[in-house]
């Protein structure tokens, strides 16, 4: 199974899910118009990988800056489908990163942990998760 990557633009997150290191990464900024045709892509994916994998663990890493309401569903049925669908004796960790002065976001955090029974590991980060890309206009 090859690497899904996504570049991220000025309403959409970079994803990187790298089903070889089992490491799935969704980082930036969630503001698609249509979010749910978005996130189809990432969750037939998700499937597939829950549904082949020979690997014995799964890091499900979340470093948003902002998503608006249409990417909520989204994250819980990200969380979900990991929750359901992982291979008996398949172990996911969850990461949720925050920017350490964003409150909201780490709130966000801990209404996923809330709502989960996976491990969410919520993490204060001094790093950025966004930079626009370098062709983006500013119209």
């Amino acid at each position: 199974m090859d690497s899904l990557f996504i570049e991220s633009t000025p309403v959409t997150p970079e994803v990187h899910f790298n089903p070889e290191t089992a490491i799935f990464e969704i980082k930036g900024i969630s503001m698609p118009e249509y979010a749910d045709e978005f996130y189809k892509q990432l969750l037939d994916y998700i499937h597939e990988y829950l549904a082949t994998t020979a690997n014995e663990t799964t890091t499900l890493i979340f470093k948003f800056n902002y998503f608006n309401t249409g990417t909520s569903p989204a994250v819980e049925a990200i969380l979900k489908a990991f929750e359901k669908n992982k291979p008996e004796k398949h172990e996911v960790k969850v990461k949720w990163y925050y920017e350490t002065e964003d409150e909201d976001m780490k709130d966000l955090g801990e209404h996923y942990q809330n709502m989960t029974s996976l491990p969410v590991e919520i993490i204060a980060s001094d790093e950025t998760f966004y930079s626009p890309p370098e062709d983006a206009s500013t119209e």
